[in-house]
């Protein structure tokens, strides 16, 4: 009886996960690993964070099954969300008038969204033809600010109707972030469009892999 009933659970909760995972949304028009945009006005859409990540499962089970005995591993979708604000409040105090952030407006700490500047179009070298230069003076900023920008992936990039290039996904910190490597120390092809441009030996600015 008990394990038709943990079956029974098992396969609502696959099933609810299944669910959530692959429900279309029609008011999204992006997403991220772990937000959803959503088109709210004209130039501004919400950026929500996403509760139920299939990525934040797997590492959690995975981090179960190696460590079995660290209980704050089951909190780890709640740091992630939090490592996240923190930048978002960081990016609306510090660079709202800098021309290289999108604007944030307002944050809802408590349902984990904010509003953000919507920027038109992707990051491209056809549409942002002087990317290393736009991202040197960011980095100028950057190092007088103290402030270090990570996971500086393509797609956490676009591009303003007059060619700037806006950073989307404010990750930012002032301590050197884990797992990145300082983009002037990047190489290797896999890191696409962002490999091998010349900033400065103390670069603030982290990429990952655009494959992890």
């Amino acid at each position: 009886m008990i394990k038709s009933i943990c079956f029974l659970l098992l396969f609502f909760f696959i099933i609810v996960i299944l669910y959530y995972l692959f429900k279309k949304d029609e008011k999204i028009i992006g997403h991220g690993t772990y937000m959803n945009v959503y088109k709210s006005k004209k130039n501004i859409v919400i950026k929500k964070y996403k509760y139920l990540n299939m990525d934040l499962i797997l590492k959690y089970l995975l981090y179960s099954i190696i460590n079995p005995f660290k209980y704050d591993n089951i909190n780890i979708s709640n740091k992630i969300s939090k490592d996240i604000f923190n930048s978002v409040k960081i990016c609306k105090k510090y660079f709202n008038n800098c021309k290289f952030f999108a604007k944030i407006y307002k944050i809802d700490f408590k349902n984990k969204e904010y509003e953000q500047e919507y920027i038109n179009n992707d990051f491209t070298i056809e549409n942002c033809p002087d990317y290393k230069e736009q991202l040197q003076e960011l980095n100028k900023i950057l190092i007088k600010t103290g402030y270090n920008l990570y996971d500086c992936k393509e797609d956490n990039f676009r591009v303003d109707n007059n060619g700037i290039l806006k950073v989307i996904d404010p990750m930012l910190t002032r301590n050197n972030p884990l797992d990145f490597s300082s983009i002037n120390q990047i190489y290797d092809s896999k890191f696409n469009i962002l490999n091998s441009i010349n900033l400065y030996d103390n670069s603030n600015i982290f990429i990952n892999e655009i494959n992890s």
